[in-house]
């Protein structure tokens, strides 16, 4: 199997015109250039070194492999053989095909392409660790980019290029979809902010002065987490009050105040982007009825009926409806 992976790899080329103007198709050297690039030893080798790369990358991040220490060192050494590999790689490619002009020139190919920028990374990769970068703040970034070696390996196996055509091919039906899904959520997000601004934020709270003699106050919501309808607390305070009116839902000896959003500030109606990101929420299907109905229940309870409609309709448009049309534009591709 490992040999027929590898052949596809291996396939002769035509070599026409000058290579790099410089190599005509019969020179000896552009014919034992083009002869190791297609040796299948070569493309084995290829093959190892993107594993052991993937492999090094993963290692390196370690924080047990401390610079200086002898298995940084080999790892470091494997790196500038993966460089010195896919260069190698490159330039027999260019000698014996071509760089920009020609048929099968290095240039025309998008793995080519993908490997020349890769390959640039990794040697950036060498050179910030010789000159003694071992924290440069780029390096992760650097080190993320060369994982994606790993990628080259798809041709390797039947039935990826068929996968890779079919979603060319579907690309314009995806963004098309992309579009009305953006504009489901577009309008869900600025509905949700006329209905239900400020609703995640009021909380119910004991407000006590505080120790400090600076006139301050303590606002300490109350466990479990209790939703209010209209903020009490500074009094003549603005607040988006229930569109239904009605006093606030607070126990007594507590207050209806204006606090910080759930899930660290993220998760409300207060504006575009925390919107669109709470709808994202509901779309994933991951616990999102306990996450965001009950506190819009409970500081907009007269207001249920509208919730479900909101979040049910939202739900069978966007992660029903519309995601399975992404299925179904991808499945007629391949017909």
């Amino acid at each position: 199997m490992l040999a027929a992976a590898l052949s596809k790899f291996s396939q002769q080329r035509e070599r026409t015109g000058l290579s790099l103007t410089l190599f005509p198709p019969d020179n000896a050297f552009r014919r034992a250039m083009a002869w190791l690039y297609e040796l299948r030893l070569t493309q084995g080798l290829l093959f190892v070194t993107i594993l052991l790369n993937f492999m090094l990358t993963v290692t390196l991040d370690a924080s047990q492999f401390k610079p200086g220490s002898e298995l940084y060192g080999f790892l470091n050494g494997l790196l500038v053989f993966s460089a010195l590999a896919f260069t190698f790689e490159a330039v027999s490619y260019v000698v014996a095909y071509g760089f920009i002009s020609g048929e099968h020139a290095y240039l025309r190919s998008w793995w080519n392409r993908f490997d020349l920028v890769v390959c640039f990374f990794m040697w950036l990769d060498v050179l910030l660790l010789t000159a003694g970068k071992h924290s440069f703040p780029s390096l992760a970034v650097i080190r993320v980019i060369r994982v994606l070696l790993v990628v080259r390996l798809f041709p390797m196996f039947q039935g990826v290029d068929i996968i890779l055509s079919s979603i060319h091919q579907c690309l314009p039906g995806l963004l098309n979809i992309v579009g009305i899904l953006g504009a489901f959520f577009l309008f869900y997000a600025v509905v949700g902010i006329e209905f239900w601004l400020m609703s995640f934020s009021r909380k119910c709270a004991l407000v006590a002065p505080s120790e400090d003699e600076l006139g301050t106050f303590e606002i300490l919501p109350i466990v479990p987490t209790t939703y209010c309808k209209q903020i009490t607390w500074p009094r003549n305070t603005f607040s988006k009050q229930s569109l239904f009116g009605g006093s606030h839902t607070c126990p007594d000896g507590t207050e209806c105040v204006r606090h910080s959003n759930p899930n660290f500030g993220f998760t409300s109606f207060d504006n575009l982007p925390s919107a669109l990101l709470l709808l994202f929420h509901v779309t994933s299907l991951d616990d999102w009825q306990a996450t965001l109905m009950h506190p819009l229940f409970e500081s907009e309870s007269s207001f249920r009926f509208v919730s479900w409609l909101y979040f049910l309709s939202f739900v069978f448009l966007t992660a029903f409806l519309v995601l399975n049309l992404f299925v179904a534009v991808v499945t007629s591709s391949f017909k």
